[in-house]
């Protein structure tokens, strides 16, 4: 009888051990979560450090920040050129375009630089106008959101943080 109980007790745990292995989506996200995709992605993020290449950008990082509109999928990146904070702040660079989140993958479509300067600026890899780049979500938490993506021969690793202070 109690054999037959624990033999019970097994076979209901393997199915569920089974699906909560499953339940992880990214490399490096929480194992488990119980908010959806929407809930956790975020609609602003500043940006906490840029990798090319596994070199750290943490002037660039400093003075950028991203925007996600949830309702018309239009994202808006701030200062992301590759020059000193100052330049970035006088100069007030902004990249827009579309964006698309699905299973695992984002989707960033840039089409508009726009900037207080006479001439545009020119971006750089992924970030550059009229480009579609797909980045792989290596993490997704309420909190957190880290990105990756390959441009050509340099491997882009972005690292952002949710601006709790809207919400």
């Amino acid at each position: 009888m109690i054999r037959q109980r624990i033999k019970n007790l097994i076979l209901l745990l393997i199915p569920v051990l089974l699906l909560w292995s499953a339940c992880k989506k990214y490399d490096e996200g929480p194992l488990i979560s119980f908010r959806s995709t929407d809930d956790r992605f975020g609609s602003q993020y500043r940006t906490i450090a840029i990798l090319i290449n596994g070199e750290l950008y943490q002037e660039v990082a400093q003075c950028c920040g991203f925007w996600f509109d949830h309702k018309s999928n239009i994202v808006s990146i701030r200062s992301l050129y590759p020059l000193a904070c100052d330049t970035l702040l006088q100069s007030n660079v902004w990249i827009k375009g579309t964006y698309m989140l699905q299973k695992g993958y984002l989707t960033l479509c840039l089409d508009t630089i726009l900037c207080n300067s006479v001439e545009p600026p020119k971006c750089f890899g992924p970030f550059d106008q009229r480009t579609i780049s797909i980045w792989d979500i290596k993490r997704l938490s309420y909190t957190d959101l880290v990105i990756e993506c390959c441009n050509f021969s340099d491997k882009y690793r972005v690292y952002l943080k949710r601006n709790m202070s809207h919400l």
